[in-house]
């Protein structure tokens, strides 16, 4: 992942998040988390997809997928007039 995934999403500037799970899980898990600024970008398809082409990025999901696995896909919406702000 640290060779193959994370340079791509650095060069195409892909917000990402990768965090070890807490307590009550594997030592071994780990976390990824990509984030879209609007629903539109979902729409493009995948990080590495989008990024790589189809064909590109099959490869290096075939690299991963013996230690890789989904779990969730999650669309949230932030909506400023109820949300926190740090300002």
């Amino acid at each position: 992942m640290k060779t193959e995934i994370l340079p791509v999403y650095k060069k195409g500037n892909v917000n990402y998040t990768v965090a070890q799970r807490g307590y009550g899980t594997a030592f071994s898990d780990w976390t990824m988390i990509t984030t879209a600024e609007k629903f539109a970008d979902l729409e493009a398809g995948p990080p590495l997809q989008r990024l790589l082409g189809r064909e590109e990025a099959a490869k290096v999901n075939a690299k991963a997928a013996p230690f890789r696995t989904l779990v969730e896909v999650m669309a949230r919406a932030t909506v400023p007039d109820l949300s926190f702000s740090s300002q």
